[in-house]
């Protein structure tokens, strides 16, 4: 251990020697209290002296992930049994989690049921929470299972649009019929191998455009589809699309005011 010494001459201050291994280094006492000064100045001034904080600026949802959201609580019902020839009002009843105005409600039947009123489409202004129904006379004229759609649409602004479908199964024949949320046979997304509808057909039915018409054609061929056959009896026509795109080629002519109905070629089958 080094020792650090000295002699007092009275008045004067002993200097003060710092050693360390590197190499020596004196400090003059008078000099310390400078040195100390000068250290607290920078340590007060780091002190001061903080980094300006950032502010969060929280993220706004996206137009894609608002738009997946179920805007909409939508529900279908019937007055009484759905039996084959019957008269029985269907009833779609919507109801908004928010404001929706300049709604679109449309109603969707297959051929096998028969609409007693030719307006199928809606346009309202619907407050949050309100609940509204669409009620229309239908009768079925086949037996069978149908499934039948309501399309809601409302803007969200210029540029998006909030949509959805809802779905349910009418099985019907002349002694039984009920109105189920479920397909009987289970699901109906199935392979194609196994699946209740042909695979690559759509049945399209119009309203006030003859099924046989140039406009009819064009808006099939529009959504990328080709005329099989016409059955001029319904207004309607056997439409081929690429297996895999039937269920995207409905929603988008479904669309149109002057398609009736859209839906899959499905496999007429009894009950029971």
């Amino acid at each position: 251990m080094n020792r650090v010494s000295g002699k007092d001459t009275g008045s004067h201050i002993p200097s003060v020697f710092v050693y360390n291994s590197s190499e020596k280094t004196m400090l003059d006492s008078k000099k310390l209290p400078l040195v100390c000064g000068a250290l607290v100045v920078v340590l007060v001034l780091g002190l001061c002296v903080q980094k300006p904080k950032t502010k969060r600026v929280p993220s706004l949802a996206q137009p894609e992930d608002y738009l997946k959201i179920d805007h909409f609580r939508g529900k279908f019902s019937v007055s009484q049994s759905p039996i084959v020839g019957r008269v029985v009002d269907l009833i779609f009843t919507v109801s908004p989690i928010k404001d929706a105005p300049n709604t679109t409600v449309k109603l969707i039947l297959p051929y096998g049921i028969e609409a007693l009123n030719e307006n199928l489409t809606w346009k309202v202004n619907l407050k949050k929470d309100e609940k509204i129904q669409f009620k229309v006379p239908i009768r079925v004229i086949r037996e069978g299972e149908w499934r039948i759609r309501a399309y809601v649409e409302s803007p969200l602004s210029k540029e998006y649009k909030i949509a959805n479908s809802y779905y349910a199964y009418i099985i019907s024949n002349k002694n039984e019929a009920y109105l189920s949320e479920t397909s009987k046979e289970g699901n109906l997304e199935q392979p194609p191998e196994k699946a209740s509808y042909v695979p690559g057909e759509v049945i399209v039915g119009f309203r006030k455009v003859p099924c046989t018409s140039t406009d009819a054609l064009q808006l099939i061929e529009k959504y990328g589809g080709k005329i099989k056959d016409t059955m001029p009896q319904i207004n309607a026509v056997l439409v081929k699309v690429p297996i895999g795109k039937e269920r995207e080629f409905i929603d988008k002519i479904s669309k149109e005011d002057v398609v009736e109905y859209a839906h899959l070629n499905y496999h007429i089958r009894a009950l029971g």
